[in-house]
């Protein structure tokens, strides 16, 4: 193979994997190794494949191959190394990676973004923002800074501060990647409240406004039949959900596209004609892998949150999809037998002991307590926190 030909697939295997094709990349990164396997490039093209195919200790072993393989310091070993480590949930050797990156790279989003991800996973939500105040002038522009703000005083429960600077933001955005980032985190900070659907439509509108400055992309497209399907504009979420179906630019949405799609057709259909299946039971009852097997079964299966909206699952949801389950399913009870007759219920149980521990160790991984009180304290939408209580006790 030619040195022009090698330089052409060369830019095809990174073109690959722009492109979302990791197998693809794979490939011809694993084809380029044989005919010139002293490129450094070429390896930590297949390390980013081993990523992308979730083979993170196959990257790590590809990352070393190319730095011994090179004369100068590369800052994609940094990169492999610290998201490997994250995918195999090593923080420490993640976060000195991270730290290693930033030191190279100390304009690069990327590496301070993910490690002020990691803080926060890791309950150290003070540092983190701590992290963001020190480094915010530098990436002031930056359309993803008032997301991460925005998920920082989440797990601050700094709910108030966090509404207002997410309110603030949408107005001012300059790319439609600021609102994706924003979008999966408004329903945590308005829940059920008709000021979820405010702050939706002035997203729309400046949606709206930047698409006809710049056109739309598959980015600004994904996220307007989200915004569709939630202010319930379903004539519109139809076409745009079509158009990105047909023209193969749906991505990661074009399972749940389809599903609401069909769904809308069947919800014309008398509800007390459907067969239903609902799994009732508290978190941490099996409801998880149920819906796994609900969907294997050809069901059209959700658990605790719509797909489009990242709302809280409701009684809208039941007349879209075959299957709902999970903690939110038993606020629905008192209206889901007789609005579907025909529907099955599963009461999915576990034994107290074992609940009790498994759903300790749940809420230490997302809240750093286990105190009642606290965690009371702490929910988002207390009504179903309330339905829970009455429950167990």
């Amino acid at each position: 193979m030619g040195r022009q030909e090698v330089a052409a697939e060369y830019d095809a295997g990174w073109s690959a994997l722009a492109a979302g094709k990791p197998e693809k990349a794979h490939r011809i990164f694993f084809g380029l190794k044989e005919a010139w396997p002293g490129r450094p490039g070429i390896w930590i093209g297949l390390a980013r494949a081993a990523l992308a195919l979730q083979q993170p200790e196959e990257a790590l072993r590809l990352a070393e191959e190319a730095k011994e393989r090179s004369t100068s310091v590369n800052p994609a070993w940094f990169a492999i190394r610290a998201l490997a480590h994250l995918a195999l949930r090593e923080p420490g050797e993640a976060e000195a990676a991270l730290r290693e990156w930033i030191a190279f790279m100390p304009s690069a989003w990327e590496p301070h973004w993910r490690l002020m991800n990691l803080m926060s996973q890791t309950f150290r939500q003070e540092e983190a923002m701590a992290w963001l105040q020190e480094c915010a002038p530098r990436f002031a522009t930056h359309d993803a800074l008032p997301g991460l703000r925005v998920q920082l005083l989440i797990s601050l429960h700094r709910l108030r501060e966090a509404a207002s600077v997410a309110r603030e933001a949408i107005p001012q955005m300059v790319s439609a990647t600021g609102l994706v980032h924003l979008f999966p985190l408004l329903p945590r900070l308005f829940g059920e409240h008709e000021s979820c659907v405010a702050v939706w439509r002035s997203m729309r509108m400046r949606l709206d406004a930047l698409e006809g400055q710049a056109g739309r992309d598959d980015l600004s497209g994904a996220l307007s039949v989200r915004l569709r399907f939630a202010l319930g504009e379903y004539s519109a979420f139809g076409d745009e959900a079509q158009a990105l179906l047909s023209g193969g630019r749906a991505g990661t949405l074009a399972i749940p596209l389809r599903d609401t799609l069909r769904g809308r057709a069947v919800s014309q259909v008398d509800a007390r004609q459907q067969s239903k299946v609902f799994v009732v039971g508290l978190s941490k009852t099996g409801a998880t892998s149920l819906t796994v097997a609900l969907s294997q079964l050809g069901y059209i299966s959700h658990h605790w949150s719509n797909p489009l909206t990242y709302r809280m699952l409701r009684a809208h949801d039941a007349d879209l999809y075959d299957a709902l389950s999970d903690i939110r399913v038993v606020d629905l009870l008192s209206e889901l037998p007789e609005r579907y007759p025909q529907a099955r219920f599963i009461l999915s149980t576990r034994r107290c002991t074992n609940w009790v521990e498994v759903m300790r160790r749940h809420y230490h991984r997302l809240h750093g307590t286990v105190d009642f009180n606290a965690l009371r304290g702490l929910q988002h939408y207390p009504l179903t926190l309330n339905q829970c209580e009455r429950i167990v006790l």
